[in-house]
């Protein structure tokens, strides 16, 4: 594995654990990351040098690019390096950011040219690779996101609630997901404030994800809403489990989405889901069967769906137990495991024939 993420280091035990061997990239010069667009830029050509040697290293193994900005910087040094071997770019959301940095957009169009698989973790992504992109049918390949299920297993409940003032009682609905505008928090809390007369007196909204600057600006969101006192900003966290299991439902109001590991582990721990129609989630999600779907930017319509699941128990325990089904039969991780085995093999296979040929 070779990284140029930093916040991928937490991970780097786990992987050599399994005899991974994993390479950070070097960070650069001290404070060049606290320069916004500059000292991107800058750290991007401090990387070409290097990562254009580790390429270099590497021809015969699949080089495959997660998310742009590996994709843009490793797609581009090795084509410089004139990087025969096989190449895979995996898109995880839709292609929204593209409409910002038509630059980036051009140079990706190019890069799918000479990638010799490019995949998807939903169909929607796959459709707008195809239909907007043009990347061919026969250069894609579908593999959804799959969760590991041993880490829901085991229940917590009662400890977790008395360490975090809950009562039993309590109706708990759980958001997973970054401060970040386009995860409609502030969607949230308005319909939060449409229904919070019918919700049961002590209901609680648990908000796990990092804080990329508006925190403050929805904190006092929530006090003018009326519901302060009922929202806890918990932050990055990596016991996400303990949580959903003391949860009644889990939400992802998101306007824009590829396929959202947050459901799957609703899902995986039997809550009932309430998301925004949008991306991947239909996917993952039937409506009516395994949770409730509402349309992206509907407070109103998002109330009123959360407000029938606080007061009926029943239907939350049926989509509960249906949603962590789908997710054992179609969203382990060991069918997305299998199938990129099979996919690497594939890959592997064809181009040593390729190779053979040519020789």
């Amino acid at each position: 594995v070779l990284t140029l993420s930093s916040s991928s280091i937490m991970l780097r035990g786990k992987l050599q654990s399994r005899g991974i061997r994993v390479i950070h990239a070097p960070q650069g010069p001290s404070g060049i990351n606290d320069i916004p667009i500059i000292g991107r830029v800058l750290k991007a050509l401090f990387l070409t040098p290097w990562l254009m040697q580790q390429i270099r290293k590497e021809e015969a193994t699949i080089l495959h690019f997660f998310l742009p900005e590996a994709y843009l910087l490793g797609g581009l040094c090795a084509v410089l390096v004139r990087r025969k071997g096989p190449m895979l770019m995996s898109r995880r959301s839709l292609n929204i950011y593209q409409a910002n940095h038509s630059l980036f957009r051009i140079i990706e169009l190019w890069l799918h040219r000479r990638m010799t698989v490019i995949l998807g973790n939903s169909k929607a992504i796959i459709a707008e690779l195809h239909e907007k992109e043009g990347v061919p049918e026969e250069k894609l390949c579908l593999i959804y996101n799959g969760i590991d299920l041993e880490p829901f297993q085991a229940s917590h409940e009662g400890r977790w609630r008395h360490q975090k003032d809950i009562c039993k009682s309590s109706f708990v609905m759980v958001i997973v997901a970054n401060l970040i505008s386009y995860k409609g928090h502030s969607d949230l809390l308005k319909a939060l404030a449409f229904i919070k007369k019918g919700l049961p007196p002590q209901w609680k909204l648990l908000c796990v994800g990092r804080d990329d600057g508006l925190l403050k600006q929805l904190s006092e969101e929530a006090i003018q809403h009326g519901i302060g006192e009922h929202v806890k900003w918990l932050g990055m966290r990596m016991d996400v489990p303990d949580i959903l299991r003391i949860a009644d439902i889990g939400i992802l109001c998101s306007h824009e989405e590829g396929f959202p590991n947050s459901v799957l582990e609703y899902m995986a721990a039997g809550l009932p889901v309430v998301a925004t129609s949008v991306g991947g989630i239909p996917e993952a999600v039937s409506d009516g069967i395994h949770g409730l779907l509402v349309p992206p930017h509907d407070p109103r319509a998002l109330g009123e769906k959360i407000l029938l699941l606080a007061n009926n128990p029943e239907l939350r325990t049926r989509l509960g137990r249906s949603a962590r089904r789908r997710v054992i039969e179609r969203f382990s991780l060991e069918s997305c495991v299998s199938a990129y085995h099979e996919l690497y093999l594939s890959v592997i296979k064809k181009y040593s024939q390729i190779s053979l040929g040519e020789g």
